[in-house]
């Protein structure tokens, strides 16, 4: 994944203060040191993450949840506050527009998106608003995230900032270091406990000293997205932007939480009813074993019997696995787990996902 690291953007500059404040420039720098630290962290203790990429939005007025829920493909109209859902926002004709994380607070909607779609996401709210009574406010120069995650930031979430942690996609408030933040739960890392913490861009270089204080009393560390990457591939997580694009549709892209097929009419439902009732998504995504650590590119082709079936999304290397992995779409007929094909003449087999689980760089070297 590539981000977005223009100085001149507000809250990349901010991030970058940030981070050179607590002497933590190299995160947002890909190396083997930091990947290897970051999933050590993520396995044995804890691991802290600014998420320069994301970005919010919140949706108030007595209609918000009626409005949001006939535009999108999950639930929320049956949120309560504290609950959230996974939502995707489509076209007329089912192809994937964004996706949205969706969680209730006390009196609006806090919408956690893409820092890329946010404006766009907001527009095409804008658009289909007319006599409800909603109000949509931007955050991108207000709030920024951290995600805390691994097996012991349960613990640091309670001891720290004093309330449990959210379920995926719940909002809960909190105090850190005197100060209100606020968290929900996150799902990028599957069955890893994580939490994202929202707090404000200009306090951005206090807090994240704060944070990091806590956490070496955890075991933990501030890291980069390389580490969180990685994870999340061997998660099997999709992730919008990079294996999810727009124009796609969701069935078949392991993102079944996004839809709910009980609710009412939502913009595209006709056709994602269509394509569910037939039982004929055109393509799927899956894990692949690629034979060599090597790492391919992102979007090489996968090759059965002479022909293209697919093509490489999310690519990655743990150094505990014999071979590199990948997420990867492939045509209907392709993706049964065992299947055999090829990248660039090498072996490459369909696998389940989650992928096994490797032992730490840790415990390996005890």
């Amino acid at each position: 994944m590539t981000l977005n690291t223009n100085p001149e953007n507000p809250r990349v500059a901010a991030f970058a203060a940030a981070l050179t404040a607590v002497h933590c420039q190299t995160c947002l720098v890909p190396s083997s040191a930091s990947l290897d630290d970051g999933l050590r962290h993520l396995r044995d203790d804890l691991l802290i993450v600014p998420l320069i990429d994301r970005d919010s939005l919140c949706l108030g007025g007595p209609d918000r949840q009626k409005f949001l829920d006939a535009l999108v493909t999950n639930n929320v109209r049956a949120l309560r506050p504290g609950e959230g859902c996974y939502a995707g926002l489509l076209d007329d004709r089912g192809h994937l527009q964004c996706d949205l994380r969706v969680s209730h607070r006390e009196n609006d909607l806090f919408l956690d998106i893409g820092f890329e779609r946010s404006t766009s996401l907001a527009a095409t709210l804008d658009r289909y608003r007319f006599r409800e009574k909603v109000v949509i406010r931007a955050r991108s120069a207000e709030l920024a995230a951290v995600l805390i995650a691994g097996p012991r930031s349960a613990a640091f979430v309670r001891a720290e900032l004093g309330v449990a942690s959210p379920a995926k996609y719940g909002w809960v408030s909190a105090q850190l270091a005197q100060r209100p933040v606020e968290l929900t739960g996150a799902d990028w890392l599957g069955e890893t406990p994580s939490t994202c913490l929202w707090l404000h861009l200009s306090e951005l270089d206090e807090m994240l000293a704060a944070l990091l204080d806590a956490a070496t009393g955890y075991g933990g560390a501030l890291g980069g997205y390389q580490g969180l990457e990685q994870a999340r591939l061997e998660a099997g997580v999709p992730r919008f932007g990079v294996d999810l694009l727009e124009g796609d549709l969701p069935i078949g892209a392991r993102a079944d939480h996004m839809l709910n097929f009980e609710k009412g009419c939502y913009l595209g439902q006709e056709i994602i009813a269509r394509v569910d009732s037939r039982g004929k998504a055109n393509r799927f995504l899956v894990g692949v074993r690629i034979a060599g650590q090597t790492v391919p590119s992102s979007g090489a082709e996968l090759v059965a019997d002479g022909s293209v079936v697919g093509h490489l999304t999310t690519v990655g290397r743990n150094p505990a696995f014999a071979d590199a992995i990948a997420l990867a779409w492939v045509k209907r007929g392709w993706e049964a787990v065992g299947t055999s094909l090829s990248c660039h003449e090498r072996a490459v087999t369909v696998v389940g996902l989650p992928f096994d689980k490797p032992s730490s760089p840790a415990s390996e070297r005890a």
